[in-house]
């Protein structure tokens, strides 16, 4: 979101759970991609603090018939 010249950003674990009953991360800055780092520094932080082991970048879920890549080939 953009808000008086600053990009805010909020990270969340539960994708449909309203953002007021929800334990988010958040960045705020008046470069949205710093804002989003900031966010995401912030998740990793609140994932160490919360003693977890390790930090996991895709779901337990059993191998699907396919894969999602966001790279961009340019």
């Amino acid at each position: 979101m953009h808000d008086d010249g600053r990009w805010h950003c909020a990270l969340s674990r539960q994708r449909n759970l309203p953002i007021e009953f929800d334990q988010t991360a958040e960045g705020s800055h008046e470069d949205a991609a710093i804002a989003i780092l900031m966010a995401f520094v912030e998740a990793l932080r609140m994932a160490c603090a919360g003693g977890e082991a390790t930090i996991r970048t895709m779901p337990d879920t059993p191998v699907a018939d396919y894969a999602i890549c966001c790279d961009n080939f340019r």
